[in-house]
């Protein structure tokens, strides 16, 4: 036969149950929070040429101020090019650039 629970304190249980929800909450924030409003990303076109790679063309357009890497995975992101370098002469990819307000 299962045990019954039974709430003795309603307000001990409330607010212990109101305690959970906001940590749960502040968690989520926490895991989710994105940076905005300092930044806006702008994009440029950049056609491929032949001995093109995502690292080359890192090392063009990027300045001393960021990491390169950064900048790699940037491009990656933009143009859903995932791995190593998935880039071909011709194509047309989209360089982010950072324009702060």
């Amino acid at each position: 036969m299962r045990k019954r629970i039974v709430i003795v304190d309603k307000t001990r249980f409330t607010i212990a149950l109101c305690i959970l929800i906001v940590s749960i909450s502040c968690v989520l924030m926490l895991t989710f929070n994105t940076v905005s409003g300092s930044e806006n990303l702008e994009y440029k076109d950049y056609i491929v040429e032949k001995g093109d790679t995502i690292w080359k063309i890192a090392d063009l357009v990027s300045n001393e101020s960021i990491d390169i890497r950064e900048v790699v995975y940037r491009i990656s992101e933009a143009n859903n090019i995932g791995g190593s370098d998935h880039i071909y002469p011709g194509q047309t990819i989209k360089i982010p650039t950072l324009q702060n307000n």
